[in-house]
């Protein structure tokens, strides 16, 4: 059949049930690679007088965590509370049998702070606003 047959579109709101068949699509050509997906939420979250004041999401599968995002409120920085729900994220992830986590990070976030926790840079890719650069790390337990 030629390119030509089909109808493209270009959205800024991908319907849900178009995204679920490519879900579908990737987990079952990856599945005889890497075994049925097994993704899993993880949330670490820091709060003061029911008022958040920290946390951490991402998700462990296949055998590693990935770290989506992390945020301590500015006031709170320096305090060792990124490192605590860090290393309870990763506590929690090795629970779950990964054996690593990995992560990005703009050259103006938190590099030094994932180096300090033993993570490694494995890639870097430029060409970001204003000139940024944006690392990726991994750590294996």
């Amino acid at each position: 059949m030629s390119v030509d047959a089909f109808s493209f579109e270009t959205t800024d709101e991908p319907p849900r049930e178009a995204t679920d068949v490519l879900l579908q699509g990737l987990r079952a050509l990856n599945e005889p690679m890497l075994g049925p997906y097994d993704g899993r939420s993880l949330g670490v979250f820091a709060r003061v007088n029911g008022i958040l004041e920290g946390g951490l999401v991402g998700e462990t599968g296949r055998g590693m965590l990935y770290l989506d995002l992390l945020w301590v409120r500015p006031e709170r920085r320096g305090e060792g509370l990124g490192s605590r729900l860090l290393r309870l994220a990763e506590a929690e992830a090795k629970m779950r049998g990964c054996r690593g986590v990995w992560l990005d990070t703009y050259d103006y976030q938190a590099r030094p702070f994932y180096e300090r926790h033993g993570y490694a840079v494995f890639g870097e890719l430029g060409g970001f606003a204003n000139g940024h650069v944006r690392f990726f790390m991994s750590k294996i337990f």
